[in-house]
């Protein structure tokens, strides 16, 4: 427990040194944990965790390798599919209805996502293909429910809508 601790900590410092240059930054194939800029009040870090079919995304503790935070990115046009490891692409993050809306684990429906780095790579932003809204948490508190919303117009000024990509494993 103590690695994880000291890896998360380092894995905030990293995304710390964020600079305000953003370039579109389409991630290449393979499996991710993405981990919210911003720790909890306890200073763990949360990462993205799927649920059922239909259920909101939500943040909980970072746990390395854990099934339900680990997802498949895949290159589709100019931008990603995003899909919960080990479904085989039958669900995925995605949203109904007008933006903005919760994120959600859905049946895929091929959503492509847009993502930016911010900062030279440590950071990144996933917004929709028109760059108008981003993934967000609205609180660094465990069983938060991510949304779709607006982007800010500085990245660097929105920390709950910054992501760090860990990477667990690559595909072609």
């Amino acid at each position: 427990m103590k690695a994880i601790s000291v890896l998360s900590a380092a894995i905030v410092a990293l995304s710390l040194g964020v600079q305000n240059a953003v370039t579109q930054n389409v991630l290449p194939n393979g499996t991710y944990q993405f981990i919210s800029r911003i720790t909890d009040p306890f200073g763990n870090s949360l990462a993205l965790t799927s649920g059922t079919s239909g259920s909101s995304i939500t943040l909980t503790p970072l746990v390395f390798g854990q099934s339900n935070q680990l997802w498949a990115v895949k290159t589709s046009g100019s931008g990603n599919e995003i899909t919960v490891a080990g479904t085989s692409g039958n669900l995925e993050a995605g949203t109904q209805g007008t933006l903005p809306q919760p994120l959600l684990t859905l049946p895929s429906a091929n959503f492509v996502w847009i993502t930016k780095s911010v900062g030279g790579g440590t950071t990144v932003t996933i917004s929709d293909p028109s760059n108008s809204f981003n993934w967000a948490a609205p609180t660094s508190t465990s069983g938060a429910s991510v949304a779709v919303q607006s982007a800010s117009p500085t990245p660097s000024a929105a920390p709950l809508q910054l992501w760090v990509p860990i990477i667990a494993s690559t595909s072609n």
